[in-house]
C-alpha cells in the first residue's frame, strides 16, 4: 500500500503486480504484459448529467421523425474524478434501433457502460424515451403577408402583390394544428438591391419542425417611393390692437 495525495498518476511495476495477484497456491505468476500500469487518482465529485438517448429511429416510407426525442428522467447523478466530470457534458444510454416506423416509439433504456470505469451512478434509473413519428402532410397557407424591415422612415414600399401562399411540409398532425400566424415573409430593405432591381424573392419563415417548399408568387414586384413631406402649419398674425401714428 501507499499513502496517495488527493489527486496523482501513480505507476505499479510488474514486481509489485505481482506480489498484488491473488491465485492458488498451486500456480505463480510468470509474466506481466504490459510490465506497467498507469493509474490516475483524483477527487471525487459529483455532478447532474444530462441523459443522451441512443434509440434509432426509421421511419417508414412516407413517415418522418418530428421534433426531438422526449427523455425522462433528463439528468443522472453521477460520481467521478473532477477532470473527468468536467469534460462530460451528457452520459448515453445503450443503443437501440427500431426500424419501419408508423407510430410513435417508446422505449425503456438503460445508460451505456462505456463509461463504467470511470463513473459511478449511485441509482440508475430505468430511461423512458419516446420518439414521435408522423405521416408526412403538406399544407398550403393562403395570403401571408410579406413584410419589410430596416425601411427609412421617409420612404414607402408597395409589393404587388402584398401576399403570398406558402407550401410547407411535415408531420400530418402538427401541421393540421399549426396556426396559419406562425409562417412569416419578409423582406429586408437594401437601398443598393431596390436602385436597381425590378422583383424581390422574400424570406420565407416556418416553424420549428415544418419544412418550406415554395412560395407562390416566388418573386414580387415592388413600387418604391419617397413619402410626401406632411404640409407646414401656416404662420399666424398676432391679435390684438395696433398703434397707429
Amino acid at each position: 500500500e501507499r499513502a496517495l495525495p488527493p489527486e496523482m498518476l501513480l505507476t505499479l511495476h510488474s514486481d509489485e503486480i505481482t506480489n498484488a495477484a491473488v491465485h492458488p497456491s498451486e500456480l505463480r505468476v510468470l509474466k506481466v504484459d504490459p510490465d506497467s500500469l498507469q493509474l490516475q487518482f483524483g477527487k471525487a465529485i459529483e455532478k447532474r448529467i444530462a441523459i443522451a438517448p441512443r434509440l434509432e429511429v426509421t421511419p417508414a416510407r412516407g413517415y418522418m421523425i418530428v421534433g426531438q426525442p422526449q427523455v425522462s428522467p433528463r439528468l443522472v447523478t453521477v460520481i467521478g474524478a473532477a477532470n473527468i466530470l468536467d469534460s462530460l457534458t451528457a452520459i448515453p444510454t445503450q443503443t437501440l434501433a427500431v426500424e419501419d416506423a408508423r407510430e410513435g416509439v417508446d422505449r425503456s433504456m438503460s445508460l451505456g457502460d462505456s463509461l463504467e470505469n470511470f463513473l459511478t451512478v449511485p441509482s440508475a434509473p430505468k430511461i423512458s424515451v419516446h420518439v414521435d413519428v408522423q405521416a408526412i402532410g403538406e399544407r398550403t397557407i393562403i395570403g401571408v403577408p410579406v413584410t419589410i424591415e430596416a425601411l427609412p422612415p421617409q420612404l414607402d414600399v408597395i409589393f404587388i402583390p402584398g401576399m403570398v401562399n406558402v407550401t410547407l411540409r411535415g408531420g400530418v398532425d402538427d401541421i393540421a394544428k399549426l396556426p396559419p400566424s406562425s409562417v412569416h415573409t419578409r423582406v429586408v430593405y437594401d437601398p443598393m438591391f431596390f436602385d436597381t432591381a425590378r422583383s424581390i424573392q422574400p424570406k420565407v419563415e416556418v416553424p420549428k419542425g415544418m419544412t418550406f417548399l415554395f412560395s407562390d408568387p416566388v418573386n414580387l414586384r415592388f413600387i418604391i417611393r419617397r413619402k410626401a413631406n406632411p404640409p407646414t402649419k401656416a404662420m399666424e398674425g398676432t391679435g390684438g390692437n395696433h398703434a397707429v401714428k
